[in-house]
């Protein structure tokens, strides 16, 4: 249990982190560099989604 403590504090830092990107990139109109922090956004929340679905099912079977 402590890993996904540690991956789920990592993702959420990075989601963060991310979501700055976005907002600098749309300011400074880096439109590029805006899709490609939008598809980072979009893969780490994915691995999110996998990572509560997977500790919902550890959690479940006890």
């Amino acid at each position: 249990m402590k890993t996904y403590f540690l991956y789920n504090i990592l993702l959420n830092i990075a989601l963060i982190l991310m979501g700055l990107a976005v907002w600098a990139a749309y300011q400074s109109g880096e439109y590029p560099i805006l899709a490609i922090t939008v598809a980072i956004i979009a893969i780490l929340g994915w691995l999110k989604y996998r990572l509560l679905k997977q500790v919902r099912q550890g959690t479940k079977g006890k």
